[in-house]
């Protein structure tokens, strides 16, 4: 398999990895570090998941790069998408109805 298309799967294989961390974040109860580890956990699950798909290697540098920058910043991504999201809520959304 070509390293793009190992990396287009893998950026879609790591949505269901940052769901499945943030579903488990609902178990241990509520405190100040509880965002931060399931934060933590996100980069940790992704870039395990980065170098499962032989994304992570010595020998392909920038790749490596690459895929470390995606690794950290994906679950930040996801937060300011789901920020963002709230924004153009309709009815079902947020609950209420916007004219």
């Amino acid at each position: 398999m070509s390293t793009p298309l190992r990396f287009a799967v893998w950026l879609l294989s790591t949505l269901p990895v940052m769901f499945a961390v943030g579903a488990l974040g609902y178990l241990p109860p509520a405190s100040g570090i509880k965002f931060d580890l399931n934060l933590a956990f996100q980069m940790a699950g992704n870039l395990v998941l980065g170098w499962f798909f032989g994304l992570i290697r010595a020998q392909k540098i920038a790749t490596s790069i690459v895929t470390i920058i995606f690794a950290l910043l994906m679950p930040a991504i996801l937060v300011v998408l789901a920020i963002a999201s709230t924004l153009f809520c309709g009815i079902g959304a947020c609950g209420h109805y916007r004219h």
